[in-house]
């Protein structure tokens, strides 16, 4: 934890020095990896806001999800770049785009900085002054499935994902010895608030893993020594 305490705060002086303040908007579409947690929580240290976006989503409604949301910034991994290059093609205006595992030569073309989201690691690990940052202000704007319509962007301010983390871990009783395992992606509320979340607030471990596999999911399970999944 306290390095997980660092890192985010490294993170956070990556995003300040890219002029990210309170209140603008940040899209972020990794694969579930750790840089995905030291980019929320490290924007949310400067109460920046997070859109987790889908990653199977292309087109026009990834282009949605990035303008609609007024994301001014956009953190993306390497497999995704082309994808969010066609989406939004030339003429976008994004302060930056952050990539992890390069940007590939589409992304390059739109004109925008391009800046190596692992190179935050080795920004300065100072706490940044969070005094002006509530509970109440806003942290995600996470996006609905679009079942019966355009995609929804609801705004969960701090509190919501501390107090699922917090309901969690006290209602089933996670302790500090606890591992608790998910492929569930971390753009999606499952896997944000009722693991990672929990975790946080049991003091235990989260294991990530990629992606869902029938073939390996108890292979996984008793390798990491899972208590919950």
């Amino acid at each position: 934890y306290a390095q997980a305490h660092e890192l985010s705060n490294r993170y956070a002086s990556g995003f300040a020095k890219l002029g990210i303040r309170k209140g603008d908007h940040v899209a972020v579409m990794l694969s579930n990896c750790p840089e995905f947690i030291w980019t929320i929580w490290g924007l949310g240290k400067l109460g920046a806001v997070t859109v987790p976006l889908n990653t199977a989503a292309r087109g026009d409604l990834l282009r949605y999800f990035i303008t609609q949301s007024d994301s001014c910034c956009v953190v993306v991994g390497s497999e995704l770049a082309d994808r969010v290059a066609e989406a939004l093609g030339p003429g976008c205006s994004m302060r930056a785009f952050v990539t992890l595992g390069g940007a590939g030569s589409a992304l390059a073309g739109l004109g925008s900085p391009l800046v190596d989201l692992a190179a935050f690691a080795d920004e300065p690990a100072q706490e940044p002054d969070r005094d002006g940052v509530l509970a109440s202000d806003p942290q995600y704007i996470m996006y609905t499935s679009g079942t019966t319509g355009p995609s929804k962007g609801v705004i969960s301010p701090h509190s919501q994902a501390h107090g699922v983390g917090r309901s969690l871990a006290q209602n089933y009783g996670y302790r500090p010895d606890d591992v608790l395992y998910t492929c569930l992606p971390l753009f999606h509320g499952n896997a944000l608030w009722y693991s990672a979340y929990a975790a946080l607030w049991a003091d235990c471990t989260l294991a990530v893993s990629p992606r869902f596999s029938a073939g390996s999911f108890w292979d996984e399970i008793r390798a990491i020594g899972a208590t919950q999944f």
